[in-house]
């Protein structure tokens, strides 16, 4: 996601982004998911044991990423900590969306 400019933007932005435009095409299964990044959760986060920390991108059917997040993954397969995904970076109308202070 590096060809566009770059806005960074509040956490409670960027969440209000993805919930508007990213989370129902993810649970419509119109998004790809192609996870980047999977390791066991540290011990900090809370979770119980076996729940992996990943981060993972959605792809549009062109291949591009348009939204990154990061979720815990519960041995059950069940989205950990709050049961919601937690966007890092999302694309939106030719800009690539931050949280101030991170990623």
């Amino acid at each position: 996601m590096t060809l566009y400019p770059t806005t960074r933007v509040t956490r409670e932005r960027l969440r209000r982004l993805f919930a508007e435009h990213y989370e129902g095409r993810i649970e419509r299964g119109l998004l790809f998911e192609v996870v980047v990044e999977s390791y066991p959760a540290p011990a900090k986060a809370g979770q119980v044991p076996g729940t992996m920390s990943e981060t993972v991108d959605f792809q549009d059917g062109r291949g591009r990423t348009v939204v990154t997040v990061h979720r815990y993954v519960t041995p059950s397969g069940a989205v950990g900590a709050s049961g919601l995904l937690d966007p890092l970076a999302l694309l939106h109308e030719g800009r690539i969306y931050r949280a101030k202070g991170g990623g």
